[in-house]
């Protein structure tokens, strides 16, 4: 599983709906998971998972008050991500982009994704959005 309880994911832009769905406006998984045109009015959007279910092997989201299930492909992922690859950001607007979502409060400035990194370790932006990613597992 990629994503737990409380993460913030983008799901996939409308583009990628528009382009994949069939007559009926549905796009149809492999697993027989169904992508609607109900829950394309989330394309492009930032929501919060709720809920993984590991025995049926999907998500709910609070947005939509867990009426859907949702799987992993229907996510680009993290938002986190999202925001980050959005910008032409230096170092300094991550350290700053860090400090809001994932600060530990420790007087070091060690940022905790799954270990700590220190801010002045890394000599660029995308250093530092590698090692995020792969703490993530990536």
């Amino acid at each position: 599983m990629r994503y737990k309880k409380g993460d913030r994911v983008r799901v996939r832009s409308l583009e990628w709906y528009n382009a994949n769905k069939n007559r009926e406006g549905a796009i149809i998984f492999p697993d027989f998971r169904i992508f609607d045109e109900d829950m394309s009015k989330f394309c492009g959007k930032v929501v919060t998972i709720a809920v993984y279910n590991p025995r049926g092997n999907y998500f709910d989201i609070e947005e939509d008050g867990n009426v859907n299930y949702w799987c992993g492909e229907m996510f680009e992922g993290l938002a986190i991500e999202a925001e980050l690859q959005e910008k032409m950001v230096s170092l300094d607007d991550v350290c700053k982009f860090l400090d809001e979502h994932l600060y530990t409060g420790t007087s070091t400035g060690d940022y905790d994704y799954g270990q700590e990194y220190i801010c002045s370790d890394f000599n660029n932006a995308s250093d530092l959005i590698f090692a995020l990613r792969k703490a993530m597992g990536d």
